[in-house]
């Protein structure tokens, strides 16, 4: 989608899960309210926040919308503005926050809908694209490992369908 010129467009939202308030915030490219453009849930690493270090996922979220593209980034529970306790946090869990961040975007943001996630965020978008099968891609920075498809093996086998690569990266996450 062409980039367009204008203002972009910011606005905070509220995802309920399991009886507690995910914060995120969707950027959409300019005069983009009415359309559904392509879209990208952005997912922050253990004990960061929707903004990330030195305001990077802000940056990229913007530099997205400039592009044709919206951008939904969020705090996981017990994270940065969003309800729980960080010390209740659990893989499973950020799973479970975004999927649903995944299927707010889908509804209420655009499609088709990717996921960036970088170190733990990246673990938990390559775990909810292998799960939900209707991701576009998945792109992950710095990813922690998870045991996905092998248990018991180092390092864990990655899936390696296009919804868990990333244009120019192996499944190891190394650029090639």
């Amino acid at each position: 989608m062409p980039a367009s010129p204008g203002r972009i467009e910011e606005e905070p939202i509220r995802i309920v899960v399991e009886g507690q308030q995910l914060i995120g915030i969707v950027h959409r490219p300019p005069g983009g309210a009415d359309e559904r453009p392509p879209a990208v849930v952005l997912c922050h690493g253990f004990g960061g926040h929707k903004a990330e270090n030195h305001r990077l996922f802000v940056k990229a979220a913007r530099a997205m919308a400039r592009a044709g593209m919206a951008a939904l980034r969020f705090d996981f529970r017990g994270s940065g503005d969003s309800e729980g306790e960080f010390e209740e946090m659990t893989l499973s869990g950020e799973v479970t926050d975004a999927l649903a961040a995944l299927a707010y975007a889908r509804s209420h943001v655009g499609r088709p809908v990717a996921l960036l996630g970088m170190s733990m965020g990246g673990a938990v978008a390559t775990l909810v694209a292998e799960r939900d099968g209707d991701v576009a891609r998945s792109c992950s920075g710095a990813p922690s490992p998870t045991p996905c498809a092998s248990p018991g093996t180092w390092p864990p086998r990655l899936p390696t369908s296009p919804a868990s690569s990333c244009t120019g990266a192996t499944t190891t996450g190394r650029v090639t």
